[in-house]
């Protein structure tokens, strides 16, 4: 008996491997980088003249991030006892701030928990 005609599962045959599973769910992210010095005359002209301290300062930013994920699996995973286990998903929001230096050639990011 044939499963598939002219590229179109029969109908009655389509589901001979079991019940249909189906993962749903939604991904939300949200995310934000403020540099709140950067274009400030005084702070840039400091900068540009040599001033380590006013360069941080220049490129100090701020970030924020919140993350729902869901990610579906490319096929369906099961248990040791063919009981099928749900997608992954998770939740996060990361808080910090980053700086970089020496005419952005060097850089760190910090995370706040």
């Amino acid at each position: 008996m044939d499963l598939y005609s002219g590229g179109f599962g029969v109908e009655g045959q389509w589901n001979h491997l079991g019940n249909v599973v189906t993962a749903a769910g939604t991904t939300t992210t949200k995310g934000g980088v403020v540099r709140l010095f950067k274009g400030w005359n005084s702070i840039e002209k400091r900068a540009n003249e040599g001033s380590f301290t006013a360069d941080l300062i220049r490129n100090l930013s701020f970030h924020y991030n919140e993350s729902d994920n869901f990610n579906p699996p490319a096929s369906i995973v099961t248990d040791f006892f063919n009981k099928v286990l749900p997608p992954g998903s998770g939740t996060g929001k990361d808080y910090g701030f980053g700086r970089r230096a020496f005419q952005e050639q060097a850089g760190a990011a910090h995370e706040l928990v």
